[in-house]
């Protein structure tokens, strides 16, 4: 597992050209502060020009000067004009910058005469150049494979992102879906259950209306035939009697399909409760799994600071190992550089001895062949002599 390349470690410079940048940084949020402080000062106090030296005392009057130029020349919006104050600004402005960083004691000396420390008047601009020399310093210090690193790091996070998104919009979607079942099954069994009590209701308003009719029919008999005979008093009461069995049977027979349907409906009301509880154990059930996955993923935190701890103290001895390969290596690239120095010179000499053989070889064939005409007239000559003699 790769470590947080984002973790912060000591780290210096060990480019001089990074070094050099910096420095040029620094040198120009120095400048900046110190007229910043000028121009604040002598904006809040008519004597603090009095107190400067006398370089920066006139470089500050040509600074206002330019500056009061460039404000007419926004006012009269001529382009030309705007272009050649705005250079004149800017070069006045270089000017006491140069000057102020020369005589930085003495510019300080005076600002803290007046017991007014500079504010920051454009606070903008001095975080800005912070900004930008944080983000220099820690772009010099990150190497090409840092970056990569880096770049790795934040792709690895951004899909882990993207698969633990996609988990969660699949569960939601699961549960939402369990939800949408759940609603339609109670809206089915509230409907049902409505079905249930219109029927009852209409039940008990039937067997209302029967027995108000049975009442109202028997009063109207009993009323018409007070009248009669007895006989037929008698037999009245017998209807009497019969229809106010069947009443109760009517009853009788409408309170057990009554109990029936409250029957019914305590099931129904189970049956609600029961899928309430199911849907309860499987929330238990997936909070108990996001707990899980939560505990995996601080157990992987504490793995990860713990590589990261035994990185560190690596860390050293593989500087100790690199530094000692680094003495190592350019002592072998000194002695090669003296070896081919070396040979390089050798080869000239022997180049030039070689050139120097020949031209004296040359030389030399040239005065035995002027020499060698000489003595072959010298020889018959000698010859000659002696055949004389003999």
């Amino acid at each position: 597992m790769e470590s947080n390349p984002f973790i912060q470690k000591r780290k210096r410079l060990t480019n001089v050209a990074a070094e050099r940048i910096l420095s040029v940084v620094d040198l120009l949020i120095a400048k900046s502060k110190i007229v910043l402080g000028i121009l604040h000062q002598d904006a809040r106090d008519k004597d603090f020009r009095d107190t400067l030296p006398q370089d920066v005392r006139e470089a500050l009057q040509r600074f206002r000067i330019a500056e009061a130029d460039h404000e007419h020349a926004n006012l009269s919006a001529d382009s030309s004009m705007i272009q050649a104050t705005l250079q004149s600004l800017s070069f006045e402005a270089k000017t006491l910058g140069r000057l102020a960083v020369r005589a930085n004691d003495d510019i300080e000396a005076s600002i803290e005469k007046t017991h007014d420390a500079p504010a920051d008047a454009t606070p903008v601009f001095l975080d800005a150049m912070h900004r930008l020399r944080r983000m220099l310093h820690q772009n010099l210090l990150t190497t090409v494979e840092e970056e990569r690193q880096r770049q790795r790091y934040l792709a690895d996070l951004v899909k882990q992102e993207d698969s633990a998104n996609a988990r969660i919009s699949q569960l939601a979607e699961n549960l939402t879906t369990f939800n949408a079942q759940r609603t339609v099954e109670l809206q089915k069994r509230e409907r049902h259950i409505d079905r249930l009590t219109d029927d009852l209701y209409r039940i008990h308003s039937l067997g209302d209306k029967v027995a108000q009719r049975v009442s109202s029919s028997v009063k109207t008999r009993e009323k018409k035939l007070q009248d009669t005979t007895s006989s037929e008093n008698e037999a009245l009461k017998k209807e009497v009697q019969s229809l106010e069995k069947k009443l109760k049977e009517v009853l009788s027979k409408n309170g057990a399909e009554e109990a029936k349907i409250r029957k019914q409906k305590f099931k129904l009301e189970a049956e609600i409760q029961s899928w309430i509880d199911k849907y309860d154990v499987g929330m238990k059930e997936r909070q108990d799994v996001i707990d899980e996955i939560e505990g995996h993923h601080a157990k992987e935190l504490e793995h990860i600071a713990e590589i990261q701890r035994q990185y560190d103290a690596l860390k050293g001895e593989y500087d100790a190992i690199m530094e000692q390969r680094r003495v190592v290596r350019e002592r072998q690239e000194k002695a090669e550089a003296h070896h081919s120095a070396m040979s390089a010179a050798a080869t000239i000499i022997q180049r030039n001895w070689r050139k120097y053989s020949e031209g004296k070889k040359a030389a030399k064939k040239g005065k035995g062949k002027k020499g060698s005409g000489k003595k072959k007239g010298s020889g018959k000559k000698k010859g000659s002599g002696k055949k004389k003699k003999k």
